[in-house]
Formats: structure tokens, sequence, C-alpha cells
């Protein structure tokens, strides 16, 4: 990432947090980060993006920490799983990342909303994989559904805590909820019941990662073709060459070719008109999205 622009989704951060996201605006994070509107629209469309870019940056750096726990160590070891949960919700409550996504779930904005259910998926995901590390490979069939348990379980646990009883531990918490999920999972692995087949976590991402890149494409394709004339067809052609090729590569049924797609993305950015700036950050924030789904 240009560091200029991480210093401002950092500055950013800083001002949502302090004055909360609605009662800042643009020109405050333009003036808090010293930086001209121009610049701020070259990295961000609109204030909601660098909101996602801001929670995305914050995920990124609680995600590294928590993978690195398990850094030449035995992923079924239960105590390095309640190490990497108590991990992410101290951090979580350090950086005040719950009043982030508190303010974000009541955006009324589309991308807001598919970050939102994307970062949802993303952990219930996480989970459900360090369950089989866990739990094993013959119970996979039903560790969808004792992630979504814990999940509630240890939610409510925590947010009850939090209004009532102020002085419960966060590993206290995540260890006690551990220890009872244990159980369930023997149980419903003994019963043979499912209520959600895993297969599904594929299929939801597999089908609003399609819309979304499919959403965004017509809508650079649209602005394009809006700029066209004869002076300047050699490029758009290039241009939509790039994006036939970034389409294609993402909507195989193979792994996408990355280094041939980030050489496409980064012509992409680099010749984009100023209008295009925020939609072509977008389609690159989809294909980091896809590769780190590839686990690449």
């Amino acid at each position: 990432m240009i560091a200029k622009k991480q210093r401002v989704i950092q500055q950013a951060y800083h001002l949502f947090i302090e004055n909360g996201v609605k009662a800042t605006s643009i020109q405050d994070i333009i003036e808090y980060s010293g930086i001209s509107k121009g610049t701020f629209y070259n990295y961000f469309s609109s204030k909601n993006e660098l909101l996602i870019e801001v929670c995305g940056y914050l995920f990124g750096i609680i995600e590294q920490e928590r993978n690195e726990l398990l850094i030449g160590r035995d992923k079924s070891d239960v105590e390095i799983f309640i190490r990497q949960l108590e991990l992410q919700l101290k951090e979580n409550r350090a950086m005040k990342l719950f009043k982030l996504l508190d303010e974000m779930f009541h955006q009324d904005d589309q991308e807001v909303r598919r970050f939102m259910h994307q970062s949802q998926l993303r952990l219930i995901r996480w989970l459900y994989e360090r369950f089989i590390d866990i739990f094993g490979e013959h119970r996979k069939p039903v560790l969808l559904d004792c992630s979504i348990m814990f999940m509630g379980m240890l939610n409510y646990e925590l947010r009850f805590n939090e209004m009532y009883n102020k002085y419960s531990e966060i590993g206290k918490i995540v260890r006690y909820c551990v220890q009872r999920i244990r159980s369930v999972v023997e149980e419903v692995a003994e019963s043979g019941e499912q209520l959600v087949n895993p297969d599904i976590l594929d299929r939801q991402e597999s089908t609003h990662f399609q819309r979304d890149l499919e959403r965004l494409l017509a809508e650079i394709r649209e602005k394009i073709g809006e700029a066209v004339s004869g002076e300047c067809a050699g490029e758009v052609a290039r241009t939509i060459e790039l994006l036939d090729f970034v389409e294609e590569e993402l909507l195989q049924s193979g792994p996408p070719r990355f280094h041939l797609l980030e050489c496409a993305l980064s012509a992409l950015q680099a010749e984009a008109p100023a209008d295009l700036k925020g939609a072509m950050e977008q389609l690159g924030r989809l294909a980091r999205e896809a590769r780190r789904t590839c686990g690449k």
C-alpha cells in the first residue's frame, strides 16, 4: 500500500474513533491528514470507501497477529486457539473496532453492507477451519453448525459481561465458551445432525464475489464508454482489454494467475482517469479478496 494512503487511513481511523464516523467529514480528514481534495479522491471515491479501508486495515493487523501465534505450533492445540481468540477480542477492544462496526452497521450503503457480510463470513470460515484442526476431519460435516453456535455463545457472553459484569476477564469468558463447545461438538457429531452444509461457505463467497465483480466491471465499462473519443480510442481499447483479462482470470474455474493480475491491475490504476480511481481501487480489493480465499 502507498505510504501516504496508509497514513490517511490511519489518521481517518483516529478521527472516526474520536468524533464518530457520521460527525467526521471528508474535509475534516483532508485537513487532519494534510492532503489535497484531489489526493483524497485519488485514493477513495467516498467516505464510506475510506471507512471500509480503515476496517480492512485493522482486520488485517489482527489477523496477522492471530495467525503468527500458530507459527511452529500444533494446530490441534486448543490452548493456541484460546490464545488466538483472546488476542483478537483484546485487540478489537483496544482498537475500539466494535464502535466502528456498530456505526458501519447503520450505514445505508451497499458497499459497506457487502463488506460487513464478507467480514462475518470470513470470521465464520476461520472458526470452521480451526475447528477442523482441533476436532478432526471426521467431524467436518457438523463443524460449521458448531462454529455458528460458538459465535453466538461467545458474543452473548461477552455482551452480557460487558453490560453487567464489568470485571470478568476476556480470557476467562473465552476459555469457558471453548470448554462448553467441546461438549457440544461431541454431542452433535454423535447425533450426526446437520443444519448447515459447510459447502454453503464456498457457494456464498462465490456468488457474492461474482455478482460484485460483474457489477463493478459493468460500471467501469459504462464510464469508459461515456468518455470515448477518436483521440483516445486506442487507450480505451487497451483498458477494455485489460478489464476483460481481469474478469476472465477472476471468474475462471481454476486459481487465477495472481502475478499477471497484479500487473494488469497496476496498469489499470496507473492509466485510469480521476473519476475511475475509486472503482479501480475496488477492483483491486476484490482481487485481494480472491487471493486471500485461495490462500496465496
